[in-house]
């Protein structure tokens, strides 16, 4: 049942989100990372058994709530560097937040680029910067590739009218 997979990818998430709380980063990462694979998995499998248009809006919402707390996990895990972290984490979400709305409301662009933040794009983009342990960099790379994918879908929409 690709509901198991859908909803184990959230789980990691959720544990990762722990993992962060309570100070290990580095394992919260891992299980972060592993989300996504078990969650294309998920998605794969329910496109095999015709159940993807019915249950993805729901796995989705959930997966992307569960990647809003990790994030503000590891923002407040970092905070020893600042309490400009929690602000990037926040901003990130606001960031991806305010894309998704605008891709809900106005439209997905017809070309769309590769590089457009989506969850899982914004945690291994995390992973270079949790090698070189600057952690509070990877969360300001998040914010700016958030923003910087919010300009891009509205360019790209507003040159399809």
């Amino acid at each position: 049942d690709p509901a198991w997979l859908r909803g184990g990818a959230s789980g990691l998430l959720l544990l990762a989100a722990l993992s962060f709380m309570g100070g290990w980063s580095w394992p919260g990462l891992v299980l972060a990372m592993l989300s996504g694979p078990v969650d294309v998995l998920g998605r794969h499998l329910a496109g095999l058994t015709m159940r993807l248009r019915k249950d993805h809006k729901r796995w989705t919402q959930l997966r992307y709530g569960a990647a809003s707390a990790a994030l503000l996990a590891l923002g407040w895990n970092t905070r020893d560097f600042g309490w400009g972290t929690l602000a990037l984490a926040a901003g990130t979400i606001g960031g991806m937040t305010a894309l998704l709305e605008h891709q809900r409301w106005i439209g997905k662009p017809q070309r769309r680029p590769l590089w457009l933040a989506e969850p899982d794009l914004m945690i291994w983009l995390l992973a270079p910067f949790a090698v070189a342990g600057w952690w509070p960099a990877g969360l300001a790379a998040q914010a700016v590739l958030a923003f910087a994918s919010l300009l891009a879908v509205q360019r790209l929409t507003r040159r399809q009218t």
